[in-house]
């Protein structure tokens, strides 16, 4: 019984880290992709869900829909 309250644990740890590599890698992705103040934007919105403790999952699927409105509406977050 213990074994396998072990394994749920571990399995839980490993959910977490596979979303912090998703993230890195979707950030590494779209300092080519979006244009500089895009990727300013892009940046200080990630800082600021992780300062507010946001849930990496969150993180996630907030920064993925940051640039899909970004490439629909062509427009700089700024304005």
């Amino acid at each position: 019984m213990a074994s396998k309250q072990i394994y749920q644990s571990n399995q839980k740890d490993d959910t977490i880290y596979y979303h912090v590599n998703k993230i890195v890698i979707f950030i590494e992705k779209q300092n080519k992709l979006l244009s500089a103040k895009k990727l300013e934007s892009f940046l200080k919105y990630n800082d600021e869900m992780i300062v507010h403790d946001i849930s990496e999952s969150t993180r996630y699927r907030n920064l993925n829909h940051f640039v899909l409105l970004a490439k629909i509406l062509q427009k700089d977050w700024v304005k």
